[in-house]
């Protein structure tokens, strides 16, 4: 389903995936979530690009481990949503970026105090 040159960035941090990277960042949100689940809210497809905008869902059960830390397993229920374009070429993901609230996911988590804690 990767192309194996496949070209991929999330869009908050810039930072760069290939193949692997994306089946890591994968693996690690499934690491930190077991029932992670996301729900595509709206798809546009177009020539060979789609896009999407989806709401993923989880209970922090694992690590959840960034370039900056690890966020140590809380048990609470998250939702997040986040955008994604995905370019198909000969049946394989050869491009794609990635945007999620992360801002909000970390809020969720304790770790960034929301603005309501924030006014208190």
């Amino acid at each position: 389903m990767l192309d194996s040159n496949l070209v991929g960035s999330l869009g908050v941090t810039g930072q760069k995936l290939d193949a692997e990277g994306v089946v890591a960042a994968i693996e690690m949100l499934r690491t930190a979530f077991p029932d992670y689940h996301s729900t595509t809210e709206e798809l546009i497809v177009q020539d060979d690009w789609a896009v999407a905008r989806w709401t993923t869902r989880g209970t922090h059960l694992g690590d959840l481990s960034s370039a900056l830390s690890t966020i140590r397993p809380i048990g609470k229920k998250v939702e997040y949503s986040g955008v994604s374009f995905v370019r198909v070429a000969g049946g394989k993901v050869v491009e794609f970026l990635a945007m999620s609230d992360n801002l909000t996911l970390m809020q969720q988590l304790g770790v960034i105090p929301s603005a309501v804690a924030a006014e208190r």
